[in-house]
């Protein structure tokens, strides 16, 4: 049953309205002003409302501008009633945002006839609305199913190719073995160039794999007790094996530290920002790894001597697919500082970013105690409870 709200202040009309609508099936609500309409509009939610102009306390005008910036009620639709025959008083309400009027006199078929109208044309724009929203549901539902499938299908993929790729890498240590009687320099370089390749088609594939998980939904981090800095003096130890050739990645002196961090994903993380210094670096250029401890947490810092970032580009350098407007002459996919930037968040860390053009960039990687919950560095251990 719809409901109508009469807003009239003279007590006859108001009734002889009353009467009409609830004998033809609406369920009425009354008030004398614009004051208690409004009071009335807010509870009962009415699917139209029939409203005098000239009323005490509050006229026709001010509540439908009440009307219309509640978000509760701002669609109702509106009908004014008015004795005055000046268009000016029609032309204000329907600038305001007034659906119709009556000009008293009105007849019952009158009443009747715009009330039907109007409550039909509230249904269709509310069966529009409802179909609308119906194809949002379904195009989302569609686009999440296609973000799993993309990611399972990456996730197949990944798994398959990886296979390959460790069966060329246990091929090359067996040659490497072979040639260790005889050696010969130029299969030796070969030998090393076929295994950049195999790991920088790894780290790739990893990359692409993780993002897939981030689109298809949030990226799982599974902090465990880890020893940090053996996982840095690793990852740089095998760095220094992959690109030994035509750069250098030192390691500080680094400090102790154990923290609960996600090992797979801190591995990623790294692995991904000595890669890119690499590939942006001039040869014989060195790469600096530093792992140190601050208040409250650890910083992880790796800088390169490379062609830098334009500092207009610094604000976009973490999107996703994002390339500086100097690095693309050099491959790659631009998706490295993306997952960066989303394992430190995960941790609750911070990145800061220092870059001058042809002279380097320096990522400084702020892990904090809170977040992290057990630190250890030296013979300190601290707990967070």
């Amino acid at each position: 049953m719809s409901k109508v709200l009469i807003v009239e202040d003279e007590a006859h009309i108001r009734g002889e309205l009353v009467d009409w609508l609830t004998f033809e099936g609406y369920e009425t609500l009354q008030a004398a002003n614009g004051r208690v309409g409004l009071a009335l509009a807010r509870q009962a939610r009415p699917d139209l409302i029939v409203c005098d102009i000239s009323m005490p306390e509050m006229d026709g005008f001010e509540m439908l501008m009440e009307v219309r910036s509640d978000p509760s009620i701002c669609d109702t639709p509106f009908v004014f009633l008015t004795a005055a025959a000046e268009r000016s008083s029609f032309r204000r309400g329907m600038d305001l945002g007034a659906d119709d009027y009556l000009t008293k006199p009105f007849t019952h078929a009158e009443v009747l006839n715009m009330v039907r109208a109007r409550l039909q044309q509230k249904a269709v724009v509310q069966a529009e609305a409802q179909a609308r929203m119906a194809q949002v549901r379904a195009s989302l539902e569609q686009t999440l199913a296609q973000s799993r499938f993309t990611s399972q299908v990456v996730g197949m993929f990944s798994h398959d190719l990886r296979s390959s790729l460790t069966a060329i890498l246990i091929s090359l240590d067996l040659m490497r073995s072979y040639l260790a009687a005889t050696p010969d320099a130029r299969v030796t370089a070969n030998l090393l160039g076929i295994e950049r390749s195999v790991r920088s088609l790894m780290q790739t594939m990893d990359d692409m794999v993780m993002v897939a998980e981030m689109e298809a939904g949030p990226l799982m981090c599974v902090p465990q007790t880890t020893d940090v800095t053996a996982l840095v003096t690793e990852v740089v130890e095998e760095f220094q094996v992959i690109v030994g050739q035509t750069h250098s990645v030192l390691l500080s002196e680094p400090a102790r530290v154990v923290a609960e961090v996600d090992p797979k994903l801190l591995q990623r993380l790294l692995a991904n920002l000595i890669a890119n210094a690499a590939k942006y670096s001039p040869t014989a250029s060195e790469i600096s790894v530093v792992l140190s401890v601050e208040e409250g947490g650890f910083c992880l810092s790796v800088a390169d001597q490379g062609i830098g970032i334009p500092e207009d580009e610094l604000p976009r350098l973490f999107d996703p697919y994002f390339r500086a407007s100097n690095a693309t002459g050099t491959k790659g996919t631009g998706l490295g500082l993306a997952i960066v930037k989303a394992v430190v968040e995960l941790h609750g860390g911070t990145i800061t970013v220092e870059s001058m053009l042809n002279q380097g960039t320096r990522y400084s990687l702020h892990f904090p105690l809170a977040a992290l919950g057990r630190f250890v560095f030296g013979s300190s251990v601290r707990e967070q409870f």
